[in-house]
């Protein structure tokens, strides 16, 4: 087993808390993280890098866009990737119901 194998492999203890935390995961973001994880499996880091790049990354002008909209808007938050909302909600609910942050 090399260091790749062990870096992207969860321990069998722990491979219940992965699969609970993907399952809590926006479906996008989900499908974004197992098809990354499909293609390191396949030592095909190219295929890796672009599914996460076309999933993360926004041309500069998109953001900008958000930006100046949120200022005219007078919006505070300025969030430009819609997947996260899931975590965002779970987050604001923990403190809402004073429940300590979830590990991991």
């Amino acid at each position: 087993m090399g260091l790749g194998d062990r870096l992207f492999e969860p321990p069998a203890a722990d491979a219940d808390k992965v699969e609970e935390r993907l399952a809590s995961l926006a479906p996008q973001l989900r499908r974004l993280i197992q098809r990354a994880g499909d293609a390191l499996t396949a030592n095909d880091m190219q295929r890796a890098q672009q599914a996460l790049s076309s999933a993360v990354a926004m041309a500069p002008a998109a953001v900008a866009g958000q930006v100046f909209a949120a200022i005219r808007d007078e919006r505070f938050y300025v969030l430009t990737h819609p997947i996260f909302d899931s975590w965002i909600r779970a987050r604001m609910e923990d403190i809402i119901h004073h429940r300590n942050p979830r590990s991991g």
